[in-house]
């Protein structure tokens, strides 16, 4: 992709690219803490709402309203931080 091109796609955007670059590293790091820790999450947030949030668990609760407002307490938006819930059915495969 030249530069035009570039520079077009990202004046669409409202952040720099500095700001996208940080934001798309801090998902990066709070996917890993999902996938990387799934088990842990799953003994100490059984069947509760977590919200993971640059690498660590930001918040967790029962429902996910009180979710969204443990997160804005913390002062993290929830569109910025990877929410599940923490089922604790194990998955079957029918192979």
């Amino acid at each position: 992709m030249n530069k035009a091109k570039k520079a077009k796609l990202l004046s669409g955007l409202d952040a720099s690219p500095r700001q996208i670059d940080r934001e798309l590293r801090s998902f990066d790091r709070a996917a890993r803490v999902l996938s990387a820790e799934w088990p842990r999450l799953i003994d100490e947030h059984p069947r509760q709402w977590v919200g993971v949030h640059d690498g660590k668990v930001a918040a967790s609760a029962k429902t996910l309203n009180a979710l969204f407002a443990k997160l804005k307490r913390k002062g993290v938006a929830p569109s910025e931080a990877i929410v599940r819930y923490i089922s604790t059915d194990e998955r079957r495969l029918i192979l």
